[in-house]
C-alpha cells in the first residue's frame, strides 16, 4: 500500500499532519508574537475550521504554552463544538490530557505518539516544559522536537531509542548551523527534512528568511524544505 503523507503549515511552527486521510494538529493555533514570530490569523484560522480535510483532528498536540505555539482562545473556540482531545504540558482546560512525565505514549485514533521532554533553546532555567513528539502511523514516523535546543544531547539519547525516522521537522537553526546540520547527519537521519519556524515577510524584522536563503544556497538545500508561507503543503510518498 502506498504510504501518503501531507504536513500544511499553519503559521510560524504550526502544523496539520494528515497520514492516510487521519489528521493530527502539532503547535497549530496560536497568536504568535507579530513582528517576530507569525501568528495564525483570522483568515488562516478560517481556513481551518471550513476545510473538509483538515477541520476534523483526531487530537490537539501542544509542545508548550508560548504565545508562537498555542493560544487558550483559539483553542478553546476551535473545539467548543468538536469532541477533540488536547495534550498540553500545562493545565489549561479541564478536559485536556496533561503531560507530566518525562516520558509518556498514547495511541489514539490509529496514531502512536511518543512525547518525551526536551531542553527549550536559550536559558533552561525560564524557560516553560517543552515536550516533542514522534508520530506513527501506517509504518510512517514523523518527528517533531519544537524548540528544542539544537542538538541537544537529551535528543540524542531519545532518538537512540526511536529508530528510523522518515520526516524531521524542526526549526530553522537546525539548518542554518553547523552542529544542527551534523546532528541532522550523523545522528538523526531522517529521509526527509522539513525547517519551520520562519516568519512570514510581514514579520521578519530580524531578517530571518534573507538569511535562510544566503545559507542553503551557500551549503546546497536539497535535504531541506522550507515551510514558509501560510498554509503550505508539503507532500511524500513513502
Amino acid at each position: 500500500m502506498e504510504r501518503k503523507c501531507t504536513l500544511t503549515l499553519t503559521a510560524n511552527a504550526g502544523l496539520i499532519i494528515d497520514i492516510n486521510e487521519s489528521v493530527l494538529f502539532i503547535d497549530a493555533l496560536h497568536h504568535g508574537s507579530p513582528g517576530k514570530y507569525s501568528p495564525v490569523n483570522d483568515e488562516i484560522f478560517n481556513t481551518i475550521c471550513t476545510s473538509d480535510e483538515v477541520n476534523n483532528p483526531s487530537v490537539l498536540l501542544y509542545s508548550h504554552c508560548h504565545p508562537d505555539h498555542f493560544s487558550e482562545d483559539m483553542t478553546a473556540k476551535f473545539i467548543s463544538d468538536r469532541k477533540i482531545p488536547c495534550i498540553i504540558p500545562e493545565k489549561v482546560f479541564n478536559s485536556q490530557i496533561l503531560l507530566t512525565d518525562d516520558y509518556e505514549e498514547f495511541r489514539i485514533s490509529g496514531f502512536r505518539i511518543l512525547c518525551f521532554r526536551l531542553p527549550h533553546s536559550g536559558d533552561s532555567s525560564s524557560e516553560p516544559v517543552l515536550y516533542g513528539f514522534v508520530i506513527e502511523k501506517d509504518g510512517i514516523r514523523i518527528l517533531v522536537p519544537g524548540d528544542c535546543e539544537t542538538a541537544s544531547a537529551e535528543l540524542e539519547e531519545i532518538l537512540l531509542t526511536i529508530g528510523k525516522i522518515d520526516i524531521a521537522v524542526l526549526n530553522y537553526p537546525w539548518g542554518a548551523l553547523f552542529k544542527g546540520r551534523r546532528f541532522i547527519k550523523e545522528i538523526m537521519k531522517p529521509d526527509e527534512v522539513l525547517l519551520v519556524h520562519i516568519p512570514f515577510p510581514e514579520d521578519d524584522t530580524n531578517k530571518v528568511r534573507i538569511m535562510l536563503d544566503r545559507q542553503m544556497k551557500r551549503i546546497g538545500s536539497s535535504n531541506f524544505r522550507l515551510m514558509e508561507k501560510p498554509l503550505q503543503k508539503e507532500e511524500f510518498f513513502l
